[in-house]
């Protein structure tokens, strides 16, 4: 615990949490709806897509996500907010066979 002056009128921060999440998450309920209506064909894709991405193939070009924080202070109140986050990947200039190959 954080010792606080009690004459001092700011507020300390007793504890903070980040937390990270994916952007382009769609609620169960619509995933749900998009199965039933395509007769099971996009769990299939879906199930698929995430497949081969955990294999390496079918990487997206730019992966967005949102970033939570909360902060708790000595007054008792509670800060939250977000920030948006995207990450583009870029083509390496040089190929990837000419790094990894030895002298």
């Amino acid at each position: 615990m954080i010792a606080r002056n009690p004459l001092s009128p700011f507020p300390q921060v007793i504890a903070q949490f980040d937390v990270y999440f994916p952007g382009k998450m769609i609620p169960c309920w619509k995933f749900m709806l998009l199965s039933i209506l395509t007769l099971g064909l996009y769990a299939i894709y879906f199930y698929c897509i995430m497949y081969f991405r955990s294999k390496g193939c079918c990487l997206p070009t730019s992966i967005d996500f949102e970033r939570g924080r909360l902060l708790v202070t000595s007054h008792g109140r509670i800060l939250t907010w977000k920030t948006y986050y995207e990450q583009v990947m870029m083509k390496p200039k040089i190929p990837l066979k000419y790094l990894f190959e030895g002298p």
